[in-house]
């Protein structure tokens, strides 16, 4: 009776005690203790939670495909496909449409309106031959000598003596067989050595040539300090590409016996410096 008379709010948190006994002793078994809004907590807790991850199933996984209705990968990549052929239909029927105004102009005997996409830069900035000043401004000759005073990787303005200021390292070491002489067109020197030794660039430089060729196999040019040129052939195969900036010792490649002037297994080896040639004997030591 006296249950009757408490409030909801209070019925509502009453305790109540669950027990689990074994069927056959009677003993206590397990037991919790349990009120109305414990459990209506855990089951808005629960419901809660199977909801998110039906939520973040349908919404993250291919399974959102399978709701009626819903278009599949293929479908939305036609949509795509579909808004961009519009757009390219649109353009031209504006350009057909604009040759026909045209037509109706010229038979009138006036003059026809050129066509400028609206998705066309021109449309915003139309930039006349004449208005372009290609004359030097004090921005850029003080830019200009700003970059040429940076020598870390100045490769084309240096002043240094070649034979004074450079120890250039041996691309690696082995036996000359072929010596230097411009007389024959030989602008360098063939060293014999083992098939796939590793070859090194002989100074810091920037690579402006790494590709294979019919006649050398690969060949590497590397441009250097003081308009100084270091190029490498017969190469099997290499480690760097055009661009790349490489240091003194870095491993370009190995040599092999690859090409059609190639009768062994060796580097050919040349220095040019201002469109001359050096004889890279008088400045490496290759033994």
């Amino acid at each position: 009776m006296a249950d009757n008379n408490q409030s909801f709010w209070e019925k509502f948190r009453n305790k109540y005690r669950l027990s689990v006994l074994n069927d056959t002793t009677l003993e206590e078994v397990f037991w919790v203790r349990l009120s109305r809004m414990n459990i209506a907590s855990i089951l808005g807790f629960f419901t809660i939670l199977i909801g998110l991850i039906i939520f973040f199933f349908i919404a993250y996984t291919p399974i959102k495909e399978l709701i009626p209705g819903y278009p599949d990968g293929k479908t939305h990549r036609n949509i795509i496909a579909n808004v961009s052929r519009l757009d390219s239909v649109e353009e031209q029927l504006a350009l057909n449409q604009q040759y026909i105004n045209n037509l109706k102009v010229i038979l009138k005997g006036n003059m026809p309106k050129s066509y400028i996409p609206k998705t066309s830069i021109a449309d915003s900035n139309q930039l006349s031959a004449d208005s372009i000043s290609l004359s030097i401004s004090k921005k850029d000759s003080l830019f200009r000598l700003k970059i040429e005073n940076e020598n870390e990787f100045d490769l084309l303005s240096a002043n240094i003596s070649i034979e004074d200021d450079i120890n250039l390292f041996p691309p690696f070491k082995g036996l000359l067989t072929n010596s230097y002489n411009p007389k024959t067109k030989h602008y360098g020197i063939d060293i014999v050595s083992n098939k796939s030794k590793d070859v090194f660039s002989c100074y810091k430089g920037i690579v402006v040539f790494a590709s294979w060729t019919l006649e050398a196999g690969y060949v590497v040019q590397v441009q250097h300090n003081n308009n100084l040129i270091s190029v490498y052939k017969h190469l099997e195969f290499i480690d760097i590409k055009q661009g790349d900036i490489i240091n003194i010792g870095k491993r370009i490649g190995k040599i092999g016996d690859v090409g059609t002037l190639s009768t062994g297994a060796h580097l050919h080896f040349e220095l040019w410096k201002s469109g001359q040639s050096i004889n890279p004997s008088k400045l490496i030591n290759f033994n």
